[in-house]
């Protein structure tokens, strides 16, 4: 027995002196210790003061009780295991405390792992062989109950036999926390997918994002780490440079961060609608963020802005409709009435004469020649009546033939529009609506301003005009509208753009775009020329020139003297083939005309045609 303690205290020793030369522990001991057995000077001491111990002991056996203080109270369990046979020899107060037995020397290894024997040994002799020194195991206590526990063991050579130095540690509490929090993760993964929802960190210092599991199932990612190049190539294009500037104003300026935009999901190449807010942590330089996928409540909203926007294209062309009725009746009204009451006046005419020749026998003559002259008159009002209802007629079919195409398109696409649930077919619906809608608003401005005329209400406005600004705005929908019907349009604008002018905006640009117009429907092919210069004539006023010259069909000679007249058009083919009401040139004219300019043209047919008009403006000096 004596050399048995002598080998362990050797052992204590040489694990000790390790221990001091590695300056591996650290000591400080302020109050009553354990009692320590020291056979050669005290039968029990109590230790108030080791140091002062120490120094009456000789140095060897000054480090042997150290030694043994150190690992006898040490608070984990430690061991000394015969490597050979898996035997304890040797157990600290902590290891029976731990395991509840009243005596573990002598046992095996294996009365208290729940591996068998050959796995333990296997295990010991790998340790051994790999210089392994940590282990995960289960170990059963004397009550029964099974612990996890780590264990770090470390071969030692002692008088030519193995022992290992075993430090186990009990991590029960720890695995069980270890598997709640796994459980919470899932929980967690599982209410963000289920919710929509997840988050992210971008680590300024290397421009790395770390998702969470919720994000990378929005995003469709296959890693949870990954580069800031890598996560930037999801938003659509259209988003980047909003997303950049959000960011940026964060970071630098800490206003909110708070945007949505659409991704492209990689995994099944969807457009996903995304909310996102995030916060700055100024300390770890790090932002963090919040993502949400909105795409149902974006589908939702623009469902119900296409029903209100149906509707409300609806109401618009009901009140169109009957405001075109009732201007209408009232042109046509305002006509016949005019037409009547000259015909009246020249009917009195005739019944006043005709009391005077029979009053006045002598003038009969001369009454006679003055009836032919009324009849004349009379014959000449009626072929006027009986032309302004040929006109009539024309107007009537012309502007119902006009009216009632975009009209069906308008009712045709309210129609399917109110039958479907789908939101493609219904904006498919809503362009036919749209493109219609387009179509009868010429038709409408043409008639109302025609109506103007007539009634001498034409009014102009006098704002101030950056003619060269003003123009080009005006020739770019126009040279978008050529280069889709594959013509070449070219503008050649000899204005500075310093010159300024006050006119009418909508009046001169009504010019432009019905002289262009008119190129870009009768040219099938060739080009379109535009040219605009300008020329002074008084100090405080310039005249503007406009010269549109095409390859269309060209105007035939016998038509080209009622150009401008309303209602007036080449030939019925004409305007079965390209349309129209008949009233624009007319209509321009009057413009021109109150805007004291001139309009003319020369044409050739199958060759084209040039328009030159010119208008006088007021000039405002820099």
């Amino acid at each position: 027995m004596k050399n048995f303690y002598n080998k362990i205290n050797k052992l204590f020793l040489i694990l000790f002196v390790n221990l001091v030369i590695l300056n591996q522990f650290f000591f400080s001991f302020s109050t009553v210790l354990e009692t320590i057995d020291i056979q050669k000077y005290y039968e029990e001491i109590r230790i108030l003061d080791l140091f002062n111990i120490c120094e009456e002991l000789d140095e060897l056996t000054a480090y042997t009780v150290l030694g043994n203080l150190f690992f006898e109270n040490h608070g984990n369990v430690i061991m000394l295991i015969n490597s050979s046979n898996g035997k304890i020899f040797y157990a600290n107060k902590s290891a029976y405390n731990y395991y509840g037995y009243d005596d573990l020397i002598g046992k095996n290894i294996s009365d208290i792992n729940i591996l068998s024997e050959e796995e333990i040994y296997k295990e010991m002799n790998n340790a051994e062989a790999l210089n392994k020194n940590y282990f995960e195991f289960q170990h059963m206590l004397f009550d029964g109950s099974i612990r996890d526990v780590e264990v770090y063991s470390y071969p030692i050579i002692l008088e030519e036999e193995s022992i290992l130095f075993s430090i186990i540690v009990d991590v029960a509490d720890k695995k069980y926390l270890e598997r709640e929090r796994e459980h919470l993760i899932l929980r967690h993964n599982k209410a963000e997918e289920f919710a929509g929802f997840g988050h992210w960190v971008f680590n300024l210092n290397d421009n790395s994002i770390s998702t969470s599991y919720g994000a990378k199932i929005l995003y469709g990612l296959s890693e949870s780490e990954l580069a800031i190049s890598e996560v930037q190539a999801y938003p659509l294009p259209q988003y980047r440079e909003m997303l950049d500037d959000a960011l940026y104003q964060l970071v630098n300026n800490s206003k909110p961060y708070d945007v949505k935009f659409e991704i492209k999901r990689s995994t099944d190449n969807k457009i996903i609608h995304i909310h996102s807010i995030a916060e700055y942590d100024v300390e770890k330089n790090i932002v963090f963020g919040i993502i949400h996928d909105i795409s149902d409540q974006v589908k939702a909203q623009n469902q119900l802005q296409n029903r209100n926007r149906i509707f409300f294209i609806t109401v618009v062309i009901f009140l169109i409709f009957q405001s075109l009725v009732i201007l209408y009746l009232v042109i046509n009204n305002k006509r016949i009435k005019n037409l009547e009451k000259e015909k009246n006046e020249i009917n009195k005419q005739l019944e006043s004469s005709n009391e005077e020749l029979n009053a006045n026998n002598e003038e009969l003559e001369s009454i006679n020649e003055e009836l032919e002259s009324q009849y004349k008159d009379l014959e000449k009002l009626n072929n006027e009546l009986k032309n302004a209802n040929e006109i009539k007629s024309t107007f009537l079919a012309k502007v119902s033939h006009e009216l009632r195409t975009p009209m069906n398109g308008i009712l045709g696409g309210v129609q399917l529009a109110s039958k479907t649930n789908s939101l493609e077919e219904i904006k498919e619906y809503i362009d036919i609506i749209e493109n219609s809608a387009e179509r009868l608003m010429p038709i409408i401005n043409d008639i109302l301003d025609i109506s103007k005329i007539e009634n001498n209400k034409f009014e102009f406005d006098n704002e101030e005009i950056k003619i060269l600004d003003f123009l080009e705005k005006s020739l770019f929908v126009l040279r978008a509208k050529a280069k889709n019907k594959g013509l070449i349009f070219d503008s050649k604008i000899l204005i500075g753009r310093s010159v300024k002018v006050k006119g009418d905006k909508t009046r001169i640009a009504q010019i432009i775009t019905n002289l262009i117009d008119n190129s870009i429907k009768f040219t099938e092919k060739g080009y379109i020329n535009f040219k605009s210069y300008y020329k002074e004539i008084e100090k405080d006023k310039i005249k503007i020139f406009f010269e549109i010259e095409d390859t269309g069909i060209g105007i035939k000679k016998n038509f080209q003297e009622n150009i401008f007249k309303p209602f007036e058009q080449s030939e019925k083919y004409i305007t079965r083939k390209y349309g129209g009401t008949g009233l624009g040139l007319s209509i321009i004219k009057e413009i021109i005309k109150k805007l004291d300019g001139e309009i003319s043209f020369k044409s050739q047919v199958g060759k084209g045609t040039t328009f030159y008009v010119n208008i006088i403006l007021e000039k405002i000096d820099n």
